[in-house]
C-alpha cells in the first residue's frame, strides 16, 4: 500500500512540476499583441469568453510559435491611432488597409498580405430595396453608417448635402436603423451581415444591394521594429496560407 501510494505521489509530483514548467515557458515567451478597433463579429464575438475570428487566430499561431505568445487586444479606433502616433504599439493591427492608415503606398508600417476577403454592402429592407451604382444613387437618401468611419462616395455626398448621414456605435444599430426605417439603407460589411444573417431570422427582411460599396481583403500592418519578430510574423502568415488555415478558420463565420 506505501509503496502504490509512493508512485501515486512521484506521478502526481511530476504531472504538477511539468505543468509549472509548461506555464513558466509560456511565461517566458514574449507578449504579442494581436490589435483591432473592429468589435463586431465575426472578429470578435465575446471577449469575455475569448469568442471570435481573431480568437482562432491567436490560437492558431500559439501552436505554431515557439518564439513568442499571442493575444487579443481590442483598442477603440482613436485610442489605437494616439498610441500609434506615441509609437508605443508593440504587436500587429489586424483587419485593416493601408488607405485606412493614410499609408496608401505601404511606408508607415510593414503590411502583411490579405488573409480575409470582404465588402462594405448597402443593406436595405427587401420592401424598399436599394440599388446601388454610383454616387448620383444616394441623392435624396438616409444612410445608417458606423460612426468615425469613412465611407468614400457616402462622405462626399452628405457634404455636398445631397444625402443625409446617421451615426450609431455599431453594425447591428445600423441594421436597426434600416428595420425601424429611420435610414433608407446602411453600410455595414458583408462578413458581419452574414453572420447576424446565420444567427437570427431576420435574414429574409433585408436586401444587399448586388454592387458592394467597396471590395477588398483585409490584411494587417506590424508595428513593432523587432527584425526577429518581423521574421516569425511573416512565416506564420505565409504558414497559415500556404497550408490553408486561413479558409479553415473563415469557414465557420462565413
Amino acid at each position: 500500500m506505501l509503496r502504490i501510494l509512493s508512485i501515486v505521489f512521484v506521478l502526481y509530483s511530476s504531472a504538477v512540476l511539468g505543468a509549472e514548467s509548461s506555464g513558466e515557458n509560456n511565461a517566458a515567451k514574449p507578449l504579442v499583441h494581436l490589435y483591432t478597433y473592429h468589435y463586431k463579429p465575426p472578429f470578435l464575438i465575446d471577449t469575455h469568453a475569448q469568442q471570435g475570428f481573431y480568437y482562432d487566430v491567436v490560437d492558431y499561431f500559439n501552436e505554431q510559435s515557439e518564439l513568442y505568445q499571442f493575444t487579443v487586444t481590442y483598442l477603440p479606433r482613436k485610442r489605437l491611432d494616439y498610441l500609434l502616433g506615441q509609437q508605443q504599439l508593440n504587436g500587429i493591427v489586424m483587419g485593416v488597409l493601408p488607405k485606412w492608415f493614410d499609408d496608401t503606398n505601404e511606408q508607415n508600417y510593414q503590411w502583411l498580405p490579405g488573409f480575409y476577403p470582404d465588402k462594405d454592402a448597402f443593406v436595405s429592407l427587401t420592401s424598399t430595396p436599394f440599388k446601388y451604382i454610383n454616387q448620383a444613387s444616394l441623392t435624396g437618401k438616409v444612410i445608417g453608417c458606423v460612426a468615425g468611419h469613412y465611407y468614400v462616395n457616402v462622405n462626399e455626398a452628405v457634404e455636398k448635402e445631397l444625402a443625409q448621414r446617421i451615426d450609431t456605435v455599431a453594425e447591428y444599430q445600423v441594421l436597426q436603423l434600416v428595420k425601424k426605417r429611420r435610414a433608407d439603407f446602411g453600410l455595414i460589411s458583408e462578413s458581419t451581415f452574414k453572420y447576424f444573417a446565420k444567427q437570427s431570422d431576420f435574414t429574409g427582411n433585408f436586401h444587399v444591394s448586388q454592387k458592394s460599396h467597396d471590395e477588398y481583403s483585409r490584411r494587417a500592418f506590424i508595428t513593432s521594429t523587432q527584425p526577429k519578430l518581423h521574421e516569425e510574423i511573416r512565416r506564420l502568415f505565409a504558414l497559415a496560407q500556404s497550408t490553408g488555415s486561413w479558409q479553415s478558420l473563415r469557414k465557420k463565420y462565413e
